[in-house]
């Protein structure tokens, strides 16, 4: 059985991770985003050129 202190260290460690990675996420939105707009931009051409 998981005790309450092992459960608790588990979640303050989760919460650590999530608070580091907040670091990457910013240049991940940017590439998201980036390619999201490269996306449509290619549809559209494709569709225009079509």
């Amino acid at each position: 059985m998981i005790t309450k202190i092992h459960m608790q260290d588990q979640i303050n460690n989760r919460i650590n991770d999530l608070m580091r990675d907040d670091k990457l996420s910013k240049t991940d939105e940017l590439l998201q985003i980036f390619i999201s707009l490269t996306t449509v931009v290619m549809f559209l051409i494709v569709g225009v050129h079509w």
